[in-house]
């Protein structure tokens, strides 16, 4: 009887809530008497559970068969008896939800809160339930989660504070930060964080973002159902909501440069303080959590460097990147400096790690995604944008280093055995005779019986061979197998994406095939069993390998611009070949019917298929059309001819012709200050680096940098330890003329406050500044006088050294002089 009594009384404050909420949207304040009234009942309810010394009747409160199928009756606008659901909703929850119309809440609403929250502090716990399949079902959703939804760090502190009154609830605090949304319904969301926390940095509050880890000590690197910490989080939700792309920077930017510990909001000094003591106190270890929330994966295996790449959103790549856990600068005397970079993330090859799991992520050694297979999918200007980041740069020259060589040696060698096949196609097309009114021929070299045709049939096997056996290996590594996208037309499209190897991977295969096949049907020719086969197979292998050279000059820069061209021109064409053949059938259908009778000897109408050929060579404008004008119906057939220009030849074929000029002028434009054609020719050598390292073993792969291992720990303690790759390069660093006379930036004025002067201050500046550049002109002046005396006195001393060396010259001439004389007087004394 008595739990029959605290569900009434719980439905009647269902009820008044339901009261608030409608006053609420519609804006009506109620009396001062209804609400106290209203408050006074939830006062006396919690009042009276306090005082009772058994805590079963509270179980009402949480219990969730009532919660589901419990409903309360409420008086309508027209004064009759209407029953309402509670729908899972729990006190709090419902009183938190009461949509707002004003700002701020009521009074009332506020008051109500405020007293469930004091005398009720585990429904602070409480999550929102739903029914799925007839089973109960919590949705994640407390009401912590609702209070940082709607912004109300008041609300957050309170409940925290309700928290901390009770050990109980104290120690259960924590388990909060951890709890995550689970609703279908929220998908796409800022509730798709999961976590508090992440719910906080979607909603861009830094505000309510140091209230989660302040007054819930919540942890920056937890994570949420899918292993995704908030940087995941914030990754996914720009590319939900790219137009909130701005925001969404400035939060990375906020939580990875750890801004929060730093005292930025200076608008009130006892906030600041509230906050500040808290964050120096535990400085190095939030410091510490934010370096693991770069490196730690989620479930697709992915940290969140990794995850910008895939997700193309360049602007929080080049955050992460420069964070100091990628990147370090060092510099001893000023002239020379050591680069070190994480490049774990960029490198094709992962770190050998002999760890089976942890916690934290699942370590497996054979699966790993790099951020260059990422880039090698992107869109033209979104791969020069990622390729020019420095580490991904040093990669790409380094790996490219080590392969060139023996990428050209492969390129020698398919050039030398097409030249051969080619040769050898000329000698095996020479026909002896052939039967008139019959397919049937005889070949002068045939299979088996030349020893140069058949050295090159047995070599084409070999090669064949071989290129099949790459692909084989490529599909049983699966090395480079990630999905770039859910959606699987972005998949075909990214995996033929014009940086991207794969047509080339199926030319390959078909010019394999077609070498063996061509073999098999050459030795059943030669032995007279099959004698209708006439080098079918030989043809189209001879075009597919020329073309396959395409392939291997796109690594040189003067060729690079030409292969992507030329690969997008083969998109544009297949597209433009699928729209093509729509007007084409039904046209070349209806010439056939035109054509039906005509009085002509011409067999180009006799089929459908012929009339498709003529139709196209009349759109190419080849051949005569003197011919429809002997069609039984020559005004028809004319009229069709007309429409089936004007719709090809001049509609379509021109609009061909913009496309492929259009793609032209996308592919050199240079994009965002990069030059094209050296983009293009590092993005090609990227493509073929990638292409190698498919079927390349791990021990002929070439690895960048070295691996060691980084820990990091607070009070003593390992907080997170993994090994990581790092390269290390020196740099010398030289000052240059733009170093010395950089322009100076305009500095933006729009988000500042500006308090003009009054009239005396403008005055004494003046004076001062007219004061001073007076003193300085005298100064000038002086020092100008200085130097002309001490240019004067110089060149006296100039003066006169010539007169002493000249003097010099003279006094030794007189000397010599004297001296003959006195050797001459000598001498005529004896």
């Amino acid at each position: 009887m008595g739990q029959r009594n605290i569900q009434s009384d719980i439905k009647k404050l269902y009820a008044q809530l339901e009261k608030l909420d409608r006053s609420e949207c519609r804006n009506i304040r109620n009396s001062k008497e209804e609400d106290f009234r209203i408050v006074t009942c939830f006062e006396t309810f919690f009042q009276s559970l306090r005082n009772k010394t058994e805590h079963e009747d509270a179980r009402s409160l949480t219990d969730s068969g009532f919660l589901l199928k419990g409903k309360f009756n409420i008086k309508n606008e027209e004064g009759q008896w209407e029953s309402q659901s509670i729908d899972g909703d729990s006190l709090l929850i419902r009183a938190m939800s009461i949509k707002r119309e004003s700002e701020p809440r009521s009074e009332t609403l506020g008051k109500v809160i405020e007293c469930i929250i004091k005398d009720c502090p585990e429904l602070i716990f409480f999550q929102k339930l739903k029914l799925v399949n007839g089973k109960v079902k919590e949705t994640g959703v407390t009401p912590i989660h609702i209070a940082i939804f709607q912004g109300d760090q008041y609300l957050l502190k309170k409940m925290a504070q309700s928290l901390d009154s009770e050990e109980d609830t104290k120690k259960q605090k924590k388990s909060l930060t951890e709890k995550c949304v689970d609703d279908d319904r929220l998908k796409g969301t800022i509730m798709t964080a999961g976590t508090l926390l992440g719910i906080a940095s979607l909603m861009f509050n830094k505000t309510i973002f140091k209230v989660i880890l302040r007054y819930f000590e919540s942890e920056i690197d937890v994570t949420d159902n899918k292993k995704d910490n908030i940087i995941h989080s914030l990754i996914k939700y720009a590319s939900i909501k790219p137009d909130k792309m701005d925001n969404i920077v400035k939060m990375v930017n906020f939580i990875v440069h750890c801004d929060f510990i730093t005292k930025e909001d200076k608008e009130e000094d006892n906030a600041v303080d509230e906050y500040s003591n808290y964050f120096a106190k535990h400085e190095w270890k939030l410091r510490n959590q934010v370096k693991k929330l770069l490196l730690i994966k989620n479930k697709e295996h992915l940290t969140p460097l990794q995850l910008a790449a895939k997700r193309k959103q360049f602007s929080i790549f080049e955050i992460l990147i420069q964070h100091e856990i990628y990147s370090s600068h060092k510099s001893n005397d000023g002239l020379y400096h050591q680069n070190s970079y994480d490049i774990t993330d960029v490198e094709t090859i992962p770190v050998p790690n002999e760890e089976k799991g942890s916690h934290d992520e699942d370590i497996k050694r054979e699966h790993h995604e790099s951020v260059l297979e990422f880039v090698v999918r992107h869109d033209t200007i979104n791969a020069f944008r990622f390729t020019n980041i420095t580490p991904v740069k040093e990669v790409i020259k380094a790996k490219w280093k080590r392969y060139r060589r023996y990428f050209r040696g492969w390129l020698v060698c398919h050039l030398i055995y097409m030249i051969l096949l080619s040769v050898a196609a000329a000698y095996r097309s020479e026909i002896i005779e052939s039967v008139p009114g019959t397919r049937s021929v005889t070949y002068v070299n045939l299979v088996s019986e030349d020893f140069f045709v058949t050295s090159v049939s047995i070599m084409g096997v070999i090669v064949a061979s071989l290129y099949i056996s790459i692909e084989i290996i490529r599909i049983k590594m699966s090395r480079f197998t990630s999905k770039s996208s859910t959606e699987a037309i972005k998949r075909i499209k990214s995996f033929f994406s014009q940086y991207s190897k794969n047509m080339f991977r199926f030319y390959f295969v078909l010019f394999s095939l077609l070498l063996i096949i061509d073999f098999v049907f050459a030795l059943i020719t030669a032995k007279e069993k099959f004698n209708k086969y006439e080098n079918y197979c030989l043809i189209f292998s001879v075009l597919i390998g020329w073309y396959l050279v395409l392939f291997f000059v796109q690594v040189f820069e003067i060729f690079s611009f030409y292969t992507v061209l030329i690969q997008r021109v083969i998109t544009d064409m297949f597209m433009f070949g699928l729209l093509m053949g729509l007007f084409l059938l039904p046209f070349s259908i209806a010439m056939f019917m035109v054509m039906q009778g005509a009085e002509t000897d011409s067999e180009d109408f006799n089929n459908i298929p012929k009339t498709m050929v003529k139709m196209f060579t009349i759109m190419l404008g080849i051949g005569e059309f003197n011919v429809l004008f002997k069609a039984r119906e020559p005004v028809l057939a004319i009229i069709v001819f007309v429409l089936f220009v004007l719709l090809t030849t001049l509609l379509l074929l021109n609009a061909l012709i913009a496309v492929m000029s259009n793609s032209c002028t996308d592919l050199m434009a240079n994009h965002a200050g990069f030059v094209a054609t050296k983009m293009h020719h590092r993005l090609q050598k990227l493509s073929i680096i990638i292409f190698l390292e498919g079927f390349l073993p791990d021990k002929c792969c070439k690895t960048v940098g070295k691996v060691k291992e980084i820990s990091l720990s607070y009070d003593k303690q390992v907080i997170y330890k993994c090994k990581r790759r790092i390269y290390t390069n020196e740099s010398v660093h030289e000052k240059t003329d733009k170093d010395v006379d950089a322009p100076v930036e305009p500095v933006q004025l729009t988000d500042y406050k500006i308090t003009i002067p009054s009239q005396e201050f403008l005055e004494t500046i003046n004076q001062h500044i007219a004061e001073t550049l007076e003193s300085r002109v005298v100064k000038a002046k002086k020092r100008k006088a200085s130097n002309r005396k001490s240019q004067n006195t110089l060149q006296k001393r100039i003066e006169i050294s010539d007169i002493e060396q000249s003097r010099c010259k003279q006094c030794d001439n007189k000397e010599s002089n004297l001296f003959q004389s006195r050797i001459e007087v000598i001498e005529t004394t004896n």
